[in-house]
């Protein structure tokens, strides 16, 4: 995608946001989301995903185009979604591992090592290796999709983990040539730019797909990369990961509403609602995303420094988990009966 053709895109993507307002094609539905209505009281065009897709399309290396089936059947899925078309989670759920399942025994890309001896001999074993990638996406998809709660953090997410792996890695290795040029990475920071004001959603379709190339980016690397500990790449996808492992966990206890179903507790929100009574600001929203990229962005920094030690990795991944837990309990206890 040169430089004009971007523009021209940005012009026309502009352009066809205008017409689903104008036309109320693909808005936010916040009839049918109870957790959206706690943040957003507008319906916003649903376009983050198409949006990517289009991007990712036109930058894409032409030997991995393949991937772009893959993620144009996850954007389905999550299309579906957003149109209220598909509203189990589990008949979702389920649709995702087809995909996934296709995809890993198609891409003939695994896991290699995690530095656990009885796991790892499990993983030499392609059937398991290949149900164990199929299961991690999972988490790591519905991860991006459960923090997609307030403006910009399920995208700035993936913007920080696609800076960060293409600084430390694209210079001695080959996983980044999915990407053809650098524009991609700028169309990623206008894309964020509007979401986290409040111009465009991601939506399902938004938040499946950048999971979807996350969790196959970061597979690559350690099926490419083997001296680089697999809990670095563990620790780079810790926040979603842990979200929604969460999120099942706490529902699941309270037996209050089915574990994959979305809700208002989640951390990021309950950050959102002490911010807005804290300062009272209109932009209690964006200014919960930022706090935690930047919390996310400085602990990234640090890391970089122990690529290749696995027990820094898990320390820095217990602490963070820690810090979650603590910060999210300590929330919601201001929170509950609201």
């Amino acid at each position: 995608m040169t430089l004009i053709h971007s523009v021209i895109f940005l012009i026309a993507f502009f352009i066809l946001s205008l017409i689903c307002k104008k036309k109320k094609i693909l808005l936010d539905q916040l009839s049918f989301s109870d957790h959206k209505k706690l943040t957003v009281n507008k319906r916003v065009p649903l376009l983050g995903g198409a949006y990517f897709l289009y991007i990712f399309i036109f930058n894409v290396n032409d030997q991995y185009f393949f991937l772009s089936y893959f993620l144009f059947a996850y954007f389905l899925v999550g299309l579906l979604s957003d149109l209220n078309f598909l509203n189990k989670p589990i008949v979702r759920f389920l649709i995702q591992t087809i995909i996934l399942f296709t995809f890993f025994n198609y891409a003939q890309i695994n896991i290699l090592s995690t530095r656990i001896a009885f796991l790892d001999n499990l993983l030499s074993y392609e059937p398991f290796n290949l149900l164990f990638c199929t299961f991690c996406s999972l988490i790591l998809i519905n991860g991006f999709n459960f923090i997609d709660g307030v403006n910009g953090l399920s995208m700035g997410y993936f913007v920080l983990i696609f800076s960060s792996l293409l600084y430390l890695f694209s210079k001695d290795f080959d996983y980044l040539s999915f990407f053809t040029n650098g524009n991609f990475l700028i169309l990623l920071v206008i894309l964020f730019t509007l979401i986290l004001f409040g111009f465009i959603f991601l939506g399902d379709a938004g938040s499946y797909i950048i999971g979807f190339v996350t969790s196959v980016m970061i597979i690559n690397i350690n099926y490419l990369t083997p001296e680089v500990s697999p809990w670095f790449i563990i620790f780079l996808v810790w926040y979603p990961s842990y979200e929604v492992l969460f999120s099942i966990l706490r529902k699941f206890i309270k037996n209050t509403s089915s574990p994959f179903s979305a809700d208002k507790n989640h951390l990021h929100q309950l950050l959102f609602k002490f911010y807005k009574k804290r300062f009272k600001t209109k932009y209690a929203n964006s200014f919960s995303s930022l706090s935690i990229l930047f919390y996310i962005f400085l602990n990234f920094l640090v890391a970089k420094n122990f690529l290749y030690d696995s027990v820094i990795s898990i320390f820095l991944i217990l602490f963070n988990l820690m810090i979650y837990t603590v910060l999210y309990f300590k929330l919601y206890a201001n929170f509950k009966n609201s």
